[in-house]
């Protein structure tokens, strides 16, 4: 424990951050240290977001689950235009090549697009297992051909007359997108939530959300391993993570919901670097390859942070 918080405060190049160790009611109240990088506002007026992709030219592709809309940043003109009506409530995006794949929280379903074709492009990738609908499919993630997305049964979102539930566990999925098989976690959990994976690493991490709790899993071609617990975040006063992202050095960034305006960042061996003061309830996150820059969805707006070096 004194390693892991003395690293974390610890300025490591401009990686620079505050806060004292401990409060004074013991260690079980742990004050996490703040991370002083700037936030700047790149879009703002939008109903609730979440999900931001980066394209391959460097677009921000990221939804309005309140306006049934996928929306479009380009960093270059500092605009936002909507680039696909009538989502059906889409939540996660993941962009894979020329490829948007999308959670479909209202439609029950994952999709994907072709970036150049448009909306119109739009195919389903999974919609059933084992004959029944999903509840709401959350979040997703693609690597080599393999993607996994989160669902969970979440009512207030689905189309009214269609909320009857037919899968009773709350569990991730591997869908093949060679063949679209698709297979189930054989663990179930309450609130599976943020998917992202690290490719140099070769492990998907896993937001489960009321438990608090990270897990992480190997991966192997389109084998996921059984998820074990990576971080348990109330062990540092935290709570209700949601979406993530891995940035090049393979440390981990968790949106943090249930804390309504934090950002956690770790390390891949689960030590804490700090958090950062991201803005009300603060959903997803998403970094460019380069490693330098986090987009942020956060209530009606997308953010942007350019991220210290940290050597």
């Amino acid at each position: 424990m004194v390693r892991l918080w003395m690293m974390a405060i610890l300025s490591i190049g401009s990686w620079s951050c505050s806060h004292s160790l401990f409060s004074s009611e013991g260690p079980e109240h742990v004050l996490v240290p703040t991370l002083s990088w700037p936030i700047e506002v790149v879009s703002r007026g939008h109903g609730f977001t979440e999900g931001p992709a980066i394209g391959p030219d460097g677009t921000v592709y990221f939804s309005d689950i309140e306006g049934s809309q996928i929306l479009r940043f380009n960093p270059r003109s500092r605009t936002t235009t909507v680039w696909a009506q009538n989502s059906h409530k889409a939540n996660g995006l993941f962009i894979e090549g020329d490829w948007m794949y999308a959670c479909e929280a209202a439609g029950r379903m994952v999709v994907r697009h072709h970036l150049e074709e448009g909306p119109g492009s739009r195919e389903v990738i999974a919609e059933r297992w084992k004959g029944k609908r999903f509840g709401s499919p959350n979040d997703l993630a693609v690597f080599e051909n393999t993607l996994v997305f989160s669902s969970f049964y979440w009512k207030g979102v689905l189309r009214k007359g269609d909320t009857a539930r037919e899968i009773m566990d709350n569990r991730c999925y591997v869908v093949d997108l060679e063949d679209k098989s698709i297979y189930a976690f054989p663990q179930s959990f309450e609130t599976p939530n943020g998917v992202v994976f690290d490719p140099k690493r070769k492990v998907l991490y896993l937001a489960e959300m009321k438990e608090t709790r990270i897990y992480r899993s190997t991966v192997q071609g389109a084998q996921i391993g059984k998820p074990e617990l990576f971080f348990d975040l109330r062990k540092i006063g935290k709570g209700r993570p949601d979406g993530m992202a891995v940035d090049p050095d393979g440390r981990l960034f968790i949106a943090l919901y249930g804390m309504s305006d934090e950002l956690l960042v770790l390390t891949p061996d689960s030590d804490v670097i700090g958090v950062l003061s991201t803005g009300w309830k603060t959903s997803n996150c998403a970094i460019t390859p380069d490693g330098k820059t986090l987009y942020i969805t956060a209530e009606n707006q997308l953010k942007r942070v350019a991220i210290p070096l940290s050597d």
